[in-house]
């Protein structure tokens, strides 16, 4: 079974927030720097800033230096269908400290906020902030895919710790139905020694230990180019144990046993013919394809790929919906990142 960083089989809105407020707890953790940007981008600041002050005058003294920060506070307030009431964000508005000089409202969603309300929401805000010595408050409202895409842009390759928290993060969205983005994304794994068998085969094959995020389409890597791009129909791990017995878990598709056992005996076969590797020895995770097309997705970015990385192909493409994969396939030609 696998183990989860977040809590799973509940929905109420204070296990959403418990989860999210962990993530962020997580990404502090795992790199300060990288969390004070994201919160840089809720604030839609360049940068909260750190003064360094010399000989500043205080009540009674002049020390010799001072070096502080702007405070802030942010205060979330999570939904799950949208159903907020300015009634209970503009009294959420009292608990914010007067001493910051940054506080955000910031609201969860799957989905928009509704317009008119949020104009509404924005207007009284400002009413609130005229009343009141408190420092400006402002709102921003975030949806759970939102929030996801901006933790990831602030990630490069070889986070691969906090990738797998998102990763995980990303599944329990789409879990608790928070998010459905899985229909757009596509994984791009490095194929350089495999792909011909990958390509030919219509399937690929990575080390089960590591948690995979939910997604209709993969696509093969090599030398700076992703080079084709194929649509999930399956995804199941193998391992063999000491009886030389294939034991399966089927996580995603419909496969009978018998095809299971068709499909890894033909990869099997090829790994140990080509590259002489004994892929009995090692549970493995397979990604089996309808069909792989050739594209041409090229890598302008300093380096290779280093892991896996995740594209939204409605943003890359521009599309609002998905064509057939045959046509991604040619509009992802040319395309950079």
């Amino acid at each position: 079974m696998k183990v989860h960083y977040f809590q799973r089989y509940s929905k109420p809105e204070n296990v959403v927030t418990a989860n999210t407020v962990l993530l962020l707890h997580r990404l502090y953790n795992f790199s300060p720097s990288k969390f004070y940007e994201f919160i840089n981008l809720l604030f839609e600041k360049e940068e909260l800033e750190l003064y360094f002050n010399t000989q500043t005058k205080g009540v009674g003294s002049i020390p010799d230096g001072e070096i502080f920060q702007d405070s802030w506070r942010i205060l979330i307030e999570t939904k799950l269908n949208n159903n907020f009431t300015s009634g209970q964000l503009i009294n959420h508005l009292n608990a914010f400290d007067k001493r910051s000089c940054n506080n955000l409202l910031l609201t969860l969603d799957p989905c928009d906020m509704e317009c008119d309300f949020e104009k509404k929401l924005k207007a009284e805000i400002k009413t609130f902030n005229s009343k009141t010595k408190c420092s400006t408050i402002v709102h921003k409202h975030v949806t759970f895919e939102l929030l996801i895409s901006m933790i990831d842009e602030l990630l490069s390759e070889q986070d691969y710790e906090m990738k797998e928290i998102l990763d995980d993060f990303n599944d329990y969205c789409i879990e608790a139905k928070l998010i459905d983005n899985s229909y757009k994304i596509m994984r791009v794994v490095s194929s350089k020694i495999t792909y011909e068998s990958d390509f030919r085969l219509s399937i690929c094959y990575r080390s089960a230990s590591r948690r995979v995020s939910i997604h209709n389409y993969l696509g093969l890597y090599d030398n700076k180019v992703v080079k084709a791009i194929g649509k999930i129909k399956a995804v199941f791990c193998v391992n063999f144990n000491t009886n030389d017995n294939l034991e399966y878990t089927l996580e995603i598709g419909k496969l009978s046993e018998k095809e299971i056992h068709d499909k890894v005996n033909v990869v099997i076969e090829d790994a140990e013919i080509k590259f002489g590797w004994d892929l009995k020895t090692t549970k493995l995770r397979y990604f089996l394809v309808e069909k792989f097309y050739e594209t041409n997705f090229r890598k302008t970015s300093k380096g290779g790929l280093l892991g896996a990385k995740r594209f939204d192909l409605c943003d890359i493409l521009g599309k609002k919906e998905l064509p057939g994969i045959e046509v991604i396939a040619k509009d992802l030609y040319n395309k950079t990142w």
